[in-house]
C-alpha cells in the first residue's frame, strides 16, 4: 500500500505497475452457416466440424462489425440479421437492406458489405440493417446454378463467382477495393474449382468451400488457384457451406492502461473517443496485481462496457474511496477508437498530483525512453515480460552525446515484471546527475516499459517509443 510519508521514490516503486494482455495462440477456426440451417465451428487444424445450433433463415455470408457483433443476410431476400455466435440464432435488424441479398462479408476493420443480385457492392449499416449503394462490379448478375463467396481482409473484398457468360466453367477469384469502387480485379485465370460457395480469411489464410466436390480449400490470393485441404467433415458432407467467418472475430487492438488505482488517496480515469462513422461497444476489464479480477465498487464489478456513438466520447471513472486498490485496465479496441488514461493522487499538505498515461500495446521487443536524473529528478521504471517465454531484458543507457555510459540486464519469467528506481539496478548508478536515453531490449519474447519521473511529490509519466 502507498502511505503518506513514503519517499517519492518509494511511491514510484509502488505505483509503477504495468500489465500487458498476453498473446494467446489459437488454432484456425471459422463459424459456419449451411444451406440446411446448421451453425457451428470448423477447426481447420483438426478437420472437424462441431454443430452448435440452427440458423433462423438461409444465411448467405457471415461477418463481424467493429464491435465484434456477428451479422448475416438472408439469401434472396432483403432481411438482415444479428447472429448469436453461441447457437446461430438470428434477430432481424431494421427493415432490411433494401436490395435482394446475394452474399455478404466484412473487412477486418468491421466494415460490412454485400454483393447483391444486381452485382452491386452495397455497404451495410449494422445498426439499422440498411444498405447503401457503393457501386457496380460490372460482372454478370447471379442466376441459375451460379455460386458466389465473399470475404475481406483489412482493405480488400475477395469475391469468387462463376457464371456461364464469363466463358469459364470454374469459379474465378476477384479483388474489389470498396474505397475505390468497384471494378473487380481478376486474379489469375480461375480457381480450378467449379463452384465455391463461401470464403473466409482466417488468421491471414484465404479459405474456400467447394460445395460440389465437398472440400475445404485454401486459395492463393496472388494467383487465384485453389488447393484441396480436406473433405467436408461431419454434417457438412451432406450440406453446403453458405457462410464462413474467422471465429476470432473482427480485428481488435489490445490496449492497456498500465496503472489503474483507486482509494488511499488515488483514483484513475480512462477516456475513449470513436473517430469512426459507426457506433461501437467494447469491454474494459480490470485486473489486480496478482492477475485476478479487480472489483471496482464504483463500476459495480471487474469489467464495464463502453458504448460510443460515431465521434462520441466516454469516460470510465473511479473514485478515491476506501483503502488503496491497484491493478491494470485492459481494453480490446475496435478500429477507430483512441484513448488515454490518467491517475491522480491527493494527500493533506501537498498539492494534488496527476499524470496522464498513454495506452500501451503488447508486442514490442525494444522500448526506449528518455530520462533525466539531473538535480533532484529521479526516474523509476516497471519492466514487463508479457510473453509466454522467459527472457532477459538488456538495458543500455546513453548520455546526451549518444555514448553508452552503462548497461544492465534483468531476467524475467513468462508474464512477470519488475519495478525499480532505474539507477538502483546493477551497473546503472552512473546515470545520477546525467540525462539521456535508455533502451530495453529482448531477443525472445516481448518487453513493455513504463517510466515515471519524480521531483518531490510531483510526478509525470515518461512515454516510450516501442518497436
Amino acid at each position: 500500500m502507498i502511505r503518506r510519508g513514503l519517499s517519492p521514490l518509494g511511491i514510484a516503486l509502488l505505483v509503477t505497475l504495468v500489465w500487458i494482455a498476453p498473446d494467446t495462440a489459437r488454432a484456425d477456426s471459422a463459424y459456419i452457416a449451411t444451406a440446411n440451417g446448421s451453425f457451428g465451428i470448423l477447426d481447420f487444424g483438426a478437420h472437424t466440424y462441431t454443430a452448435m445450433g440452427t440458423t433462423s433463415a438461409v444465411y448467405s455470408g457471415l461477418a463481424f462489425d467493429a464491435s465484434n457483433n456477428l451479422y448475416t443476410v438472408e439469401f434472396a431476400s432483403g432481411r438482415f440479421f444479428k447472429v448469436n455466435p453461441a447457437n446461430g440464432s438470428g434477430t432481424v435488424v431494421g427493415s432490411g437492406t433494401g436490395v435482394k441479398n446475394w452474399v455478404m462479408a466484412g473487412l477486418t476493420s468491421g466494415a460490412l458489405y454485400e454483393v447483391d443480385f444486381s452485382s452491386n457492392v452495397i455497404s451495410l449499416n449494422p445498426a439499422t440493417g440498411a444498405g447503401t449503394l457503393v457501386g457496380s462490379t460490372g460482372l454478370p448478375v447471379p442466376s441459375g446454378m451460379d455460386a458466389g463467396g465473399l470475404t475481406g481482409n483489412a482493405t480488400t473484398l475477395y469475391y469468387t463467382f462463376n457464371d456461364p457468360s464469363l466463358m469459364d466453367t470454374k469459379s474465378i477469384l476477384y479483388a474489389i477495393n470498396p474505397s475505390a469502387c468497384c471494378a473487380p480485379q481478376k486474379i489469375g485465370t480461375d480457381t480450378g474449382i467449379g463452384a465455391i460457395g463461401a470464403l473466409a480469411f482466417v488468421n491471414g489464410t484465404l479459405y474456400g468451400f467447394d460445395n460440389v466436390g465437398k472440400n475445404v480449400l485454401t486459395i492463393d490470393a496472388t494467383t487465384g488457384v485453389a488447393t484441396v485441404l480436406f473433405s467436408f467433415p461431419g454434417l457438412l458432407a451432406s450440406d453446403k457451406v453458405n457462410g464462413a467467418v474467422d471465429a476470432a472475430g473482427a480485428a481488435l487492438t489490445t490496449k492497456i492502461l498500465p496503472q489503474f488505482v483507486f482509494g488511499g488517496g488515488w483514483f484513475s480515469t480512462l477516456y475513449f473517443t470513436n473517430t469512426g462513422s459507426t457506433s461501437v461497444s467494447f469491454p474494459v476489464n480490470f485486473v489486480s496485481d496478482n492477475g485476478t479480477p479487480l472489483v471496482v465498487p464504483s463500476l459495480g464489478g471487474s469489467s464495464t462496457t463502453v458504448n460510443l456513438a460515431p465521434r462520441g466520447t466516454a469516460a470510465v471513472l473511479t473514485v478515491n474511496s476506501g483503502s488503496l486498490s491497484q491493478g491494470y485496465a485492459s481494453a480490446s479496441l475496435p478500429a477507430g477508437i483512441v484513448g488515454y488514461g490518467l491517475f491522480d493522487f491527493s494527500a493533506t499538505g501537498i498539492p494534488d498530483q496527476e499524470a496522464v498515461v498513454p495506452l500501451s500495446g503488447a508486442s514490442s521487443t525494444t522500448s526506449t525512453l528518455i530520462w533525466d536524473d539531473t538535480g533532484n529528478f529521479a526516474t523509476a521504471v516497471a519492466i514487463v515480460n508479457p510473453s509466454n517465454v522467459a527472457t532477459i531484458v538488456s538495458i543500455t543507457l546513453r548520455d546526451t552525446t549518444g555514448a553508452i555510459i552503462a548497461t544492465s540486464a534483468v531476467s524475467l519469467q513468462p508474464k512477470s515484471k519488475t519495478e525499480a528506481v532505474l539507477r538502483t539496478l546493477p551497473g546503472l548508478a552512473g546515470m545520477a546527475g546525467n540525462r539521456g536515453s535508455a533502451d530495453f531490449t529482448v531477443t525472445s519474447g516481448n518487453v513493455a516499459v513504463l517510466g515515471l519521473r519524480f521531483i518531490g511529490f510531483a510526478f509525470s509519466s515518461i512515454p516510450t517509443t516501442d518497436k
